[in-house]
Parts: C-alpha cells; structure tokens; sequence
C-alpha cells in the first residue's frame, strides 16, 4: 500500500525546523529553496504518515497567547553603559542572555557567521555572548539549533528568536512535556527578507571595494540611536556605512518587499509563545534617548519574575499601558506586493 505523505502548505513554511525536530523518522530536512528562504522538504522514502510534523508546525497550528494578554508592557534600558553602545536599544537581550548564562543555562540565540555570509542560531558558550548583540535582519538559520535545544536531556535553556521560531519550539518542547526546562524570548518580527537579496548586496559591495566575508553590523550605533546605519568593516579593504535611508539593502527591508510569503499572513504579530517578547521602543515617548530604549513584553509569570531580577541589578524600567505595543510597533500583516514574483525572479537571475 502506497505511503500517505504529509502535506504542510509550502507558501506557509517559515524555515524555523520544528517539523524536523519532533519527525520520528528523520524524513525532514530545511534547505533553502529557489527563493532563498529556509524550507522544508520531505523524504518520502522515510514518511509514514503520521502527522506529528503538521502538529508541531507553527504555522499550521497557531496556539500561541494574544499580546493582548499580556502580563505588561515595560521598558528597559540596561546599567551596563559600554554595552547599550553595542546593542541595537536598551540592551535586554544582552543582559537576558548574562542572567542564564550566569545561572548555567544553555543559551541559544542569532549570530552573524561572516565567514559563510549568514545569520546563524546557535548555542553560544558564556565567553562569546557579545555575539547575540545587534540585530540581523535576515533569515537566521535555525533548524539545527532547534533540534539541539529540543533534544531529550537538553537541560535548562534560554533561547532567543523570531515569533515563529519561538513558537515553533514551544510546540515541539510540550510535546515533550520539557517545555519549563525552557526560557523563551521571541522578537518583535518585521520579516524576513530573501536570501538572494543579501547575497546581491554582498556582491554589489563587492564590487565596490569592500572585502569578502566583511564582519556586518546591521544597526550600528555607537555614536547615538539616530540615524542608525549599516556598517561593514574588512581589513585591509575598504569599510562600508551608510544610514538606513541612503542604503541598498534597507531599500527593500523597510518597506517589505521580498519577505517570505509566510510573512504576509504571519499569525505572530499580535500572538506569542514566549515569556518576554522583545524590540525596539519606536515612537515619542523614547526619541530623545540617544543610549536606545527597549520594550519588553510580559507574557508568562516566568517572565515577569525574570525582569524582576533585572532591574533588581540597577536597569532602568518603566511600566507602561500595553496599548503602546500597537502605538509603537504598528504589528499588523501587510499585503503580498505586486512586484513580488517580478522582484524574486530578478535576484534569481
């Protein structure tokens, strides 16, 4: 009897490999596809059918808590003054990371790899945490990672990512029954763009002088929050910088014009999985502030006890109403753009 070969929507896939990792029989992996976003693809030669991939999927099954049931809504600015310069706002991701590592936790988050031109999630031992500062935005790769810290006997982690990855591994991890082993920390998510738009960037770069593999600095703000720029930096090359709104790459981010198509209808922005969401405190309330401010988003009672111990240690926190989430973030999905398949077909060429 032929074998039934689950099917999970491709055009909702979101790369975070959640399917792979809870797969008992290894039939799944996450590749990148023609569009240069993280995939999944199916051996159907090791399928039998049994659905558990289309029950951890986050995309195909939303259960994650509305924003709207939040805890609270703070800000955060940490005490750490040389390192709110090397962070992207107020420095929480950072100090979240220190608490758990301090704490002997695995912790798990994004770094940029400039030798393969990527962004990764991977475990990050205690002596390179730097490395989680700063935002990328690009798809991080982070299938493996994943599966790493859903693994049985994975112990205590901390983990750091998308909504849709974070929701990804809150399912994985209740199915088995390991998810308050767990700290999960879930970014406020504008998309992520294609692939084939970094490696064009890259080259156009290039060509210009800059050096291969260039260490990438996507919000550089070591003098000041405002304007923020993209920096790169070879040696002995020539360097790159340029404010977001004079940059080549930003040109296509800002306005979302070659996100995944999963972006476009993400279930993610006014829904989380994570004890604390976190971003950028966008709007008038902060403007002034040139250290940068962050916004925190108290979702679980494990949350709102894990910001307690940190502005116990000298952070600077504000509550606030949590409407300001919808004021400041403006987390609402936009339309498919008409140039879309245009636009892909033209990085793929």
């Amino acid at each position: 009897m032929k074998r039934r070969i689950i099917e999970i929507d491709q055009d909702k896939c979101n790369g975070c490999g959640a399917c792979a990792a809870a797969c008992p029989r290894g039939a799944i992996s996450i590749d990148i596809d023609d569009d240069g976003f993280q995939s999944y693809s199916i051996d159907e030669s090791l399928c039998v059918g049994c659905g558990i991939c289309q029950g951890v999927c986050p995309m195909n099954a939303v259960k994650a808590k509305r924003v709207g049931d939040a805890k609270c809504l703070l800000s955060y600015q940490s005490h750490d003054g040389k390192g709110l310069t090397r962070s992207s706002s107020g420095g929480l991701g950072a100090d979240l990371a220190g608490l758990f590592a301090e704490r002997g936790y695995r912790v798990f988050g994004c770094i940029y790899d400039s030798e393969k031109d990527a962004a990764l999630t991977t475990e990050v031992d205690s002596l390179a945490l730097d490395k989680l500062r700063g935002s990328k935005y690009i798809q991080s790769r982070s299938a493996e990672a994943l599966a790493t810290a859903s693994a049985p006997g994975a112990g205590k982690i901390v983990f750091f990512g998308t909504p849709c990855q974070i929701a990804g591994l809150d399912s994985v991890l209740r199915r088995k029954g390991t998810r308050d082993e767990a700290v999960l920390v879930d970014l406020i998510c504008h998309g992520v763009p294609s692939g084939l738009l970094w490696t064009r960037y890259l080259a156009d770069r290039e060509s210009e002088g800059v050096g291969e593999h260039p260490d990438v600095y996507f919000r550089w703000n070591a003098n000041g929050w405002s304007p923020l720029k993209m920096m790169m930096m070879t040696s002995p090359s020539k360097d790159y910088s340029a404010v977001e709104s004079e940059d080549d790459f930003y040109a296509f981010f800002n306005p979302g014009l070659c996100c995944a198509k999963s972006c476009y209808e993400c279930p993610y922005r006014e829904r989380s999985a994570a004890d604390v969401r976190m971003g950028d405190y966008w709007g008038g309330r902060f403007a002034g502030d040139q250290k940068g401010v962050s916004m925190a988003i108290v979702m679980t009672d494990t949350g709102a006890k894990i910001m307690q111990k940190l502005v116990a240690r000298g952070a600077k926190s504000e509550q606030f109403d949590l409407r300001e989430y919808w004021d400041c973030q403006f987390p609402y999905n936009q339309g498919l753009p008409l140039i879309w398949d245009e636009l892909m077909a033209d990085l793929r060429a």
